[in-house]
């Protein structure tokens, strides 16, 4: 007939039977069995007898135009393509009439997939139809991609799809809003119109982007939806139309029945099944393929075997097992041993999958190799349970080709479904010519389909291709070491005899060897070698798995039919994954080439059902995640929090909570954008990486960055990784629960998240050396098993670290480190600042990212930094002398108001501290003042002419207005800052700079801006003051985050903002006062003046206490009594006189000042008395 057609296309066709297209030699690389335009006429249906056409593997026409086709069925059509658009009948269907044309089957191809056709335009009328099966469109482009069970795309005024039915299994991953997919229809539009219609069955977007519904995907613009029933279970997606921006979409009367899921859309209205059924048998759709399967029903061969002497009606199961356990052997003496077998055995009351033989616990899929060995079966029941049965070898059956066993302690026997057949000839003739095959090949290159480009690439092609590469640069958009599968391919090449003795045993379209099916297999063989051992190769390397002590690589890769799918050959499967093309081969869309080469074969719909159902099967008592844990060589540690708040909800979560911590749970998750993280945790071949998952992050980094510390001498590094592995998890706990603990329940709800962080690639090659690597480096084996795999990699920048606002990449500095946990919180703060950590108010407006970070929210690099913040994860030595922040930060900060109180009792030390130091210095000349002080200034940032947001400026003092400077008071007037440990002068300290405020050196300043955001320094130091009165709330909260920015805007008060591109509220320092202090200050140097005089007022007050101290003695353990403020300025008088000894040295080098030595043990020592600043230094 394809002759016919191809010769004549315009001409009638009719199928007197039915046809399969197993008989047609198609080229490999056919797009379609008839290439010409067919604009004639078929019909399925001859002396009133329906026929039909079977196994398609590509679709059946190009294109159709102005044809009529009807009463057509394409059944077991298995479509995989390499080329976008396809569709069973038609890739496009132009002004054409299908009527009462019905497919079953599947279609798979990048993007692009209808089940009828994929384009209906130009008037054509697809009415009565139906598509049943499954379409998988995973292509990793990001064009974009149209999917239908009746059509992709349709378009056009008078294109009608009306009496149709789809019952689909769609699986697709959108990249973006260009990837469309309906059950119907993906997209419809141009006055196109569905009219009568029912759909039904699931559709799984492995992504949260894309128009993705149960019924159509996108109808924009002009698309006619009319009475539609569903039933589909949408996984990421709408219920009926997944284009929720075109609001007013011509949708009407779409009904969904209870089973329906998905996100709620308003064109779903609820109805009863009832009622359902109804609205359907009104609509007439009659298509199905049940007309032509009565011909071929008679054909088959079935057994009933209750009509068969001596069988019962409540033994079917049993004789349906026993088939499976003796698939060679006769009704009769299958009823016969069926009979044998309790009513109560599990063998009489559930139905069997498969039966698995076994030696041991290894699975053997060629049981002529091991014949006499196989000593256990595994019994695979359809209730998704395991039972194992000892077996025994009794004898060879009559025909050689098949062996009996007999089931130990029962009368019972089984056969292998295998014919025992010897492969020798065909492998030998064979191997000698695989033996040659050379990865690294043109013909290789040939079947990934890599190929030169025909025009140099642009340089900015070239930037991309090494971008995803993982490469510094690339001249190769498809190098062959991305796949990372040369080792495997080398193995399979040199061990091909062992299987492809297993290809051909299992597969059960080869169950009997003669000459001309031996020279069949070896020409497909021959022909496709390339393709067979890439696909082996792939196999090999990322399905090789334990579930506990049972491996399931052999299950996998020649066991097709353990799940149930009796009809898939062995051979075909792994050809056509090897066929699949380069980027189906790239580990890094394993996800998807699961979905796109396996998913038909083995029956579940994604890898991470398949992988489950596994172990379900073999560790049912084992979660998904603790089995990933026992199974991968990975360091993996899951830190619950311990707020029993949330580690009650991190306990009780289910796997698809927000809750969950464990690493299997979220990087499966549809939201993780590393889906294909799991085949190569589950497939390490040693321990080279480790896992952090907290509350809020999944972290990973290699062991390579820690090779050669000095730490881990004297330790087998695996324990030395371990230990600084669970100190840095313990530090990232700790943090995460200090968050959770002082934020509101609506905030603290979204620390729940899985931020992605990356240690990095600078990798040690010796103790002092270390150099940035990329996924080329596959000598090292964290990158050639888990990170080149993964496909995730980035340039080194020169930074420490840096985020995106989604994600923590680690340069020069290391994720484990003490430092690198500080330089870890401040990445965080980019990540979390304005969404969360701010209560959701977002940043203030004129402030740079780098000012909530380090300086502000940033935890100071342990406890003996000795600059202004909170220590949320360093724990230490309570008695410390050399201790500045809370010993204990889990135990400190329970709740909000532990850290108000923690602030504000640190501030009675710094404002008492400031005052001291003042008051000794204001004694000196006007030049020691001179010396000792400098001005803190702002410049501004114009907008319009308008000044607006500040920046500060550093300056020496006149010695005139060092004459000015007697009292604390004169200090804030005139915005002074001490010189030591800050600058000498500055013009212009730059804005959204890196500055920390030193808790040793007075900032007297109040200096604010009333034009806009403070400069960078003043902010910093005024953000805690206000906490340390006012709390994180009332006071903290206002000044850094844009909470008033809607009273500003409302106000009149904007400007000009870069990041919106458009005028916001422009927040003044003066706003922010008002908002804060009401009428409580006049201004902010009055709020300043007040905070010390509160505490002046107070040292007669002052707790006694005692510190080590002694005067130009720095290692003496002399013990200090202070009993008065008095003691105080004698100690406080007599360094200010030593520092004055060498003033200009002690200013600018703040080690050698005994001032600020003195301040540090005061402050360490009123620290300690007041158990972390838990009670007030003041009785």
């Amino acid at each position: 007939m394809l002759t016919a057609i191809e010769a004549n296309p315009a001409g009638t066709y009719t199928l007197g039977a039915d046809m399969t297209a197993d008989e047609v030699d198609l080229a490999t690389d056919a797009l379609s069995y008839v290439t010409s335009t067919f604009t004639g006429r078929l019909n399925g249906t001859h002396n009133g007898k329906s026929y039909a056409i079977y196994n398609l593997i590509q679709p059946l026409f190009n294109v159709i135009n102005n044809a009529t086709i009807e009463n057509v069925d394409l059944i077991d059509v298995a479509i995989t393509s390499k080329t976008e658009k396809v569709g069973a009948l038609a890739k496009t269907a132009t002004g054409s009439q299908i009527r009462n044309v019905s497919v079953e089957g599947s279609l798979s191809a990048p993007t692009s997939i209808g089940g009828l056709v994929y384009l209906a335009n130009g008037a054509t009328k697809i009415t009565n139809s139906s598509f049943k099966g499954q379409l998988v469109a995973i292509g990793t482009n990001s064009g974009g991609s149209n999917i239908g069970g009746i059509a992709g795309w349709a378009k056009d005024n008078h294109t009608t799809l009306s009496q149709v039915q789809a019952d689909v299994a769609i699986t697709l991953s959108a990249k973006n809003n260009n990837y469309r997919a309906g059950a119907l229809v993906g997209h419809i539009q141009n006055s196109a119109r569905l009219q009568d219609g029912v759909a039904k069955g699931t559709i799984v977007n492995l992504t949260t982007a894309g128009q993705v519904g149960g019924v159509v995907g996108s109808t924009w613009s002009s698309g006619v939806v009319n009475n539609v029933v569903s039933s589909v279970q949408v996984t990421n997606g709408k219920r009926v139309h997944g284009d929720t921006a075109y609001g007013s979409a011509p949708i009407t009367n779409t009904f969904v029945t209870g089973s329906a899921s998905g996100a709620a859309d308003k064109w779903s209205t609820q109805i009863s099944e009832t009622e359902a059924a109804s609205k359907i048998a009104a609509m007439g759709i009659t298509a199905t393929v049940a007309d032509s399967l009565n011909n071929q029903a008679k054909n088959l061969y079935s057994v009933d075997y209750s009509l068969l002497d001596k069988a019962t009606s409540e033994r079917a199961i049993a004789y349906a097992n026993m088939e499976k356990l003796l698939p060679f052997y006769n009704k009769e003496y299958i009823v016969y041993l069926a009979n044998k077998i309790a009513l109560t055995d599990k063998l009489a009351q559930t139905r069997l999958l498969d039966v698995v033989p076994m030696v041991g616990n290894q699975i053997v899929t060629d049981p002529n190799s091991q014949k006499r060995a196989i000593n256990r079966i595994m019994l695979h029941y359809a209730d998704n349970t395991v039972a194992y049965l000892d077996v025994a070898f009794k004898e060879d059956f009559v025909n050689s080709h098949v062996s009996d066993y007999t089931i130990v302690g029962t009368d019972l026997l089984y056969t292998p479904e295998t014919f025992l057949s010897n492969y020798d000839g065909m492998v030998h003739r064979l191997t000698n010519d695989i033996s040659s095959l050379v990865f690294n090949s043109d013909k290789v290159k040939a079947v990934l389909g890599i190929v030169e480009p025909t025009t140099p690439p642009t340089e900015n092609e070239l930037k991309n291709w090494a971008s995803d590469l993982g490469v510094p640069s690339t001249t190769e958009q498809k190098p062959l070491w991305a796949l990372y599968l040369e080792d495997s391919f080398n193995s399979v090449r040199d061990h091909l005899a062992e299987d492809l003795r297993k290809v051909l045993a299992s597969d059960k379209a080869i169950n009997s060897l003669g000459a001309s099916v031996e020279n069949y297999l070896v020409q497909k063989i021959a022909q496709n070698k390339e393709a067979l051992v890439l696909g082996l190769a792939y196999l090999k390397r990322w399905y090789n798995i334990d579930f506990g002590d049972l491996n399931t690589r052999d299950l996998t890769i020649f066991k097709q039919d353990f799940f149930g799918n009796q009809a898939t050959s062995t051979l075909d499967v792994i050809i056509a994954l090897g066929n699949s093309g380069y980027d189906s081969l790239r580990p890094k869309n394993n996800v998807q080439t699961y979905a796109n080469s396996l998913q038909l074969a083995k029956g579940k719909a994604t890898l991470f059902d398949y992988l489950s159902s596994y172990r379900q099967l073999f560790l049912p008592d084992k979660t998904n995640n603790e089995w990933l844990k026992d199974t991968s060589k990975a360091y993996i540690v899951e830190m619950a929090s311990n707020v029993e708040e949330a580690a009650k909800k991190q306990a009780q979560a289910t796997p698809d909570s927000r809750y969950a911590l464990g690493v299997y749970d979220r990087i499966t998750k549809s939201n993780w954008a590393h889906q294909n993280m799991l085949l190569p945790l589950l497939t390490l071949p040693d321990e080279s990486m480790y896992i952090i998952s907290t509350m809020s992050t999944l972290s990973f980094g290699a062991y390579d960055r820690y090779l050669y510390d000095s730490a881990s001498n004297g330790m087998k590094f695996e324990d030395y990784m371990h230990q600084i592995v669970d100190r840095a998890a313990v530090w990232q706990r700790d943090h995460f629960d200090y968050w959770y603990s002082i934020l509101s329940e609506e905030s603290r709800e979204k620390l729940f998240q899985s931020v992605l962080n990356y240690d990095g690639f600078n990798f040690r090659d010796s103790a002092s050396k270390a150099t940035w690597k990329s996924l080329q480096n596959m000598e090292r084996s964290s990158i050639a098993n888990f990170f080149g795999p993964v496909g995730k990699w980035y340039a080194a920048n020169g930074s420490g670290a840096y985020a995106t606002g989604s994600l923590t990449h680690f340069v020069v500095d290391r994720m484990l480190d003490q430092y690198g946990t500080s330089v870890f919180t401040h990445e965080m703060v980019h990540n979390f600042d304005g969404g969360i950590y701010f209560e959701g108010n977002g940043r203030r407006q004129g402030l740079g990212a780098e000012l909530f970070a380090l300086g502000l929210l940033q935890v100071p690099n342990g406890n003996q930094a000795r600059s202004l913040g909170i220590n949320t994860v360093y724990s230490g030595n309570e008695d410390s002398i050399t201790r500045y922040h809370a010993a204990n930060p889990a135990q400190r900060y329970k709740n909000v108001a532990d850290l108000n109180t923690y602030v504000h009792n640190m501030f009675d030390v710094i404002y008492l501290l400031d005052y001291l130091e003042a008051k000794s210095v204001l004694k000196q000349s006007d030049t020691v003042k001179q010396k000792w002080y400098r001005v803190i200034d702002n410049y501004y940032i114009k907008d319009k002419e308008k000044n607006t947001h500040a920046g500060n400026t550093i300056r020496q003092l006149t010695i005139e207005e060092a004459a000015k400077l007697n009292t604390i008071n004169d200090l804030v007037d005139n915005s002074i800052i001490n010189r030591r440990e800050y600058w000498d002068t500055h013009t212009g300290l730059t804005r959204n700079g890196y500055y920390t405020v030193s808790l040793f050196s007075p900032v007297y300043s109040a200096l604010s801006n009333p034009n806009g955001s403070p400069g960078d320094f003043m902010f910093r130091r005024m953000a805690y003051e206000l906490m340390a009165e006012k709390g994180y709330v009332e006071g903290f909260i206002p000044y850094v985050s844009n909470q008033l920015g809607k009273e500003a805007e409302e106000a009149g008060e904007l400007v000009y903002d870069g990041w919106f591109r458009r005028n916001v509220g422009l927040i003044t320092d003066d706003r922010v006062f008002k908002h804060i202090f009401k009428d409580e200050y006049a201004d902010w140097a009055t709020f300043k003046k007040a905070m010390y005089q509160n505490r002046i007022n107070q040292l007669d007050n002052l707790v006694d206490f005692t510190m080590t101290y002694e005067l130009d003695k720095p290692n003496s353990t002399k013990q200090v009594t202070i009993s008065s403020f008095a003691d105080l300025e004698k100690l406080m008088d007599e360094a200010v006189a030593q520092d004055m000894k060498s003033i200009d040295i002690v200013l600018a080098h703040n080690e050698s000042s005994w001032v600020n030595v003195l301040k540090q043990r005061i402050y360490n020592a009123l620290l300690r008395n007041t158990d972390d600043f838990r009670t007030s230094i003041f009785k």
